[in-house]
């Protein structure tokens, strides 16, 4: 596979306050590029199972990755319709979700065209047009091309692999989840359209019998039209058909139209999919009160640890009190940022560890300081 990084072109603009004087000048546009995500990798990749090149868009955590462990990864068709990247990556730095990948994949502007066909497996008659999928291509780009580079690449675990698609794209994920249901350990379909491709339900059906047992978010907005809602309410049914072992959550969000319910649905659908970590560990109340007081760093800063409620908070100057969440007797965590804090026994000291580095901070006021 041939791998490519999109330039990504960064532009400053200067603005001064207008006073009285000549009208300003038009504002010149000097260059325009994709919108780009503030942090991740954009890359444009080159697929010879379709023989053109796509978008991948690959999102980390907003706090970044745990260090020396591997992550699921949620692979969004249609980039995710530009809102699961961020949501995830905010989701999972707020501790709302797992620490995760989010890997967005669209299409090369100019081809979004071949989006339709290359959701498809079989034919169809749509909107006018007779479609002649190409869906077995776009699977073997998906399962052989981009999801064993994604795992070469990042440190994103195969086991733990989550695919979203919504309308033609929920159509594909279906197909995934009829014919190889391995693939992916979870599934989100919004908006499923079976009623151009009607070979998904088939398929799903066909692995129900058969015994699969994969963790199925299904969605539709309360607005759409009959035909999709039949078609979400037909794909729940098939999910939990006497016999089924899928784990099957569904939601039709009041109200919302076709493509109107992206936010709840990842809000919802990701954290039960890839729950967070276990809050925290059991310390004794006498241990936590024994960890309370102000700590000096080496460049002067003084965090002070305060401990009420059976809980530890900690407060650093120029920001605000933040809670801390145990990871054993003598480690705590923030739970929204990759750092942590280890007491020494009886409190005489504590290491921060944060970007990679620890940093010892000594005792210098009592408990309660």
């Amino acid at each position: 596979m041939r791998l490519s990084h999109i330039p990504l072109i960064v532009l400053a603009a200067g603005a001064a306050l207008a006073v009285a004087g000549p009208a300003p000048a038009e504002l010149a546009v000097v260059s325009k590029v994709p919108a780009q995500q503030p942090f991740g990798d954009r890359l444009e990749v080159h697929s010879d199972a379709l023989g053109r090149d796509m978008i991948v868009t690959v999102t980390p955590p907003l706090t970044g990755l745990p260090k020396g462990e591997k992550v699921p990864a949620i692979y969004a068709l249609d980039e995710g319709y530009g809102v699961a990247g961020p949501a995830g990556s905010a989701m999972a730095g707020g501790g709302a979700m797992a620490p995760a990948l989010v890997v967005a994949v669209g299409w090369v502007p100019g081809q979004w065209d071949k989006r339709d066909e290359d959701l498809l497996y079989g034919a169809a008659a749509y909107d006018g047009r007779s479609l002649h999928g190409r869906g077995p291509a776009f699977e073997a780009f998906l399962l052989q091309e981009l999801k064993p580079f994604i795992e070469r690449t990042y440190p994103a675990d195969p086991a733990r692999a989550v695919l979203f698609g919504h309308s033609s794209g929920g159509n594909f994920a279906a197909e995934i989840l009829g014919r190889k249901p391995d693939a992916f350990s979870a599934y989100v379909i919004g908006s499923p359209a079976f009623w151009v491709d009607t070979e998904a339900l088939p398929a799903v059906t066909q692995a129900v019998r058969s015994g699969a047992a994969k963790q199925v978010f299904v969605a539709a907005g309360g607005a759409e039209t009959p035909v999709m809602l039949r078609d979400e309410a037909a794909l729940v049914a098939a999910l939990t058909a006497p016999g089924s072992r899928m784990s099957v959550r569904s939601h039709v969000y009041a109200g919302a139209r076709h493509g109107g319910y992206f936010t709840p649905l990842f809000a919802e659908s990701f954290p039960w999919l890839l729950p967070p970590p276990a809050e925290q560990a059991e310390v004794p109340v006498q241990v936590l009160a024994g960890y309370a007081g102000a700590f000096r760093l080496p460049d002067g800063r003084v965090l002070r640890i305060t401990a009420r409620g059976g809980q530890l908070f900690a407060d650093m100057a120029g920001f605000a009190e933040r809670e801390l969440l145990a990871v054993d007797r003598q480690t705590f965590r923030l739970p929204d940022a990759p750092i942590r804090y280890r007491f020494t026994e009886g409190g005489k000291g504590v290491v921060m560890h944060a970007n990679g580095a620890d940093t010892p901070g000594q005792r210098i006021g009592t408990p309660g300081a």
